[in-house]
C-alpha cells in the first residue's frame, strides 16, 4: 500500500512537471507568434486601401456639402403633453416631515449598583514622587571636571601693498587681450535648448 502510494506520488509529481513545461513552451511559442504577426502586419497598407475605396465615389465638392449640413439648423417636433405626465399618482407632491421627538433617559437601578463594576478599573491613584537629596558625591569636585576655558584672541596680519599690485602693465595686457562677446548659431538653436 506504501508503496502504491509513493508511486502515484511520483506520478503526479513527473504529470506536474511535464504539464507546467508544456504551458511555458506555449507561452514563448505564443509570444513569438503575436511578435511575428505585428511584424508581418502593416498597419499602414490597410489604412490606404481604406482611404482609396472611399474617396473614389465622394464628388470632389463633397466637403463643402458636409460642412453646410453640419451649420443646418434642425427642427424638432413639438413636445406632446401626455396624461400620465400630468397625473399625481405617479409623483408625490408632497413630503411630510415629522420632528423628531427624543425620549428622555432614565438612570436605571443597576446603573448606580457599584457591585457590578469593578472598583479597582475607576480607582485612580496619585503618584507622588520621592523628594530628591543631595548625596556628597554630587558636591565633590574630583568626580567632575573642572575645565578652563581660554580665549585667545586671534590677531589677523596686516596686508601690504606688493610691487606686482602697483605694476599696471600687467593689467592692461589682460584687458586688451579680452575680445568681445560674439552670438553664435548654437547658443540660439531649438534644437539644443
Amino acid at each position: 500500500m506504501k508503496t502504491k502510494n509513493n508511486v502515484q506520488k511520483a506520478i503526479l509529481k513527473s504529470v506536474a512537471v511535464v504539464t507546467s513545461l508544456v504551458l511555458i513552451s506555449l507561452t514563448v511559442n505564443g509570444q513569438v507568434y503575436w511578435k511575428s504577426l505585428f511584424d508581418n502586419y502593416n498597419f499602414n497598407e490597410i489604412e490606404l486601401a481604406l482611404l482609396e475605396n472611399t474617396t473614389d465615389n465622394v464628388p470632389v465638392n463633397a466637403g463643402a456639402n458636409v460642412y453646410a449640413s453640419i451649420l443646418e439648423q434642425e427642427t424638432e417636433e413639438a413636445l406632446v403633453i401626455e396624461s400620465w405626465m400630468i397625473d399625481e399618482n405617479y409623483f408625490t407632491t408632497s413630503v411630510s416631515i415629522g420632528e423628531a421627538v427624543e425620549i428622555p433617559l432614565d438612570v436605571e437601578d443597576w446603573m448606580i449598583n457599584e457591585s457590578l463594576f469593578n472598583a479597582n478599573s475607576i480607582y485612580l491613584e496619585l503618584e507622588t514622587e520621592k523628594t530628591l537629596e543631595l548625596e556628597n558625591w554630587m558636591t565633590d569636585e574630583n568626580y567632575f571636571e573642572s575645565s578652563v576655558l581660554q580665549v585667545i584672541e586671534e590677531t589677523e596680519a596686516k596686508l601690504e601693498i606688493e610691487n606686482w599690485m602697483l605694476n599696471e602693465s600687467l593689467f592692461e595686457s589682460a584687458n586688451e587681450a579680452e575680445l568681445p562677446l560674439k552670438l553664435e548659431a548654437w547658443m540660439t538653436s531649438e534644437e539644443i535648448w
